[in-house]
């Protein structure tokens, strides 16, 4: 995994980390291993699909396998059911600081995304095109399938290609499923953030793709 997109991730969710305690009782154990080496031998988990065990050696034992297992319950205890809403504001404030809004045409949402506060912030970063699912009116009658949408499988099929790009997605050994669920968000944020990297590097074509 290329070490800009390790750094623009770390960027946005070093901050966000509980802090454990960097001390030890009596001062009779080693000290606490760094957050950003953790998230690191994560990553690289997720990538490879190899083991924690092989983790550790790929670090040259700067982390043991127990701690990596450790730092990854401790996080996904902290971050989870956080409302994605709450990110929409400071997000697009950001666009908007670095100039990128112009680029923007539509926006699209899920339904998570309704409301006045992101609307607000749409429009003050100068984007008034949003796109979101419309609500299904309930149906008295047994429900039909849907037809598939011609064209537009190329989309769902693409997904799957970057997804199983990732070995521990391809051969999941972990059994609980919020450990599965973490991996999957895990992967997607990286996915994203390669994309935009890729997207900002477009005009400098001595930059090649991030893969």
């Amino acid at each position: 995994m290329s070490k800009t997109v390790v750094d623009v991730i770390w960027a946005a969710v070093g901050p966000l980390l509980p802090r454990g305690s960097e001390g030890r009782p009596l001062g009779c154990h080693r000290p606490r291993v760094c957050d950003r080496l953790c998230l690191r031998g994560i990553i690289i988990r997720l990538v490879t699909g190899c083991s924690w065990e092989s983790v550790e050696c790929l670090l040259d034992g700067e982390v043991s396998d127990t701690t990596l297992r450790s730092r990854r319950d401790e996080w996904a205890a902290a971050g989870a059911n956080r409302n994605d809403i709450m990110l929409f504001e400071p997000t697009i404030a950001e666009i908007e600081r670095r100039g990128l809004h112009h680029d923007i045409d539509t926006v699209h949402l899920d339904r998570g995304y309704i409301g006045a506060r992101v609307d607000r912030a749409a429009r003050k970063a100068g984007v008034t095109d949003i796109v979101r699912p419309h609500k299904r009116k309930p149906s008295s009658g047994p429900a039909e399938p849907a037809p598939a949408p011609l064209g537009l499988r190329w989309t769902v099929e693409r997904t799957n290609s970057w997804l199983s790009n990732y070995g521990q997605l391809r051969r999941n050994t972990d059994r609980k499923p919020e450990h599965r669920l973490a991996q999957f968000a895990l992967a997607i944020t990286l996915i994203i953030t390669i994309k935009l990297i890729d997207h900002r590097d477009r005009w400098q074509p001595h930059l090649p793709p991030i893969r």
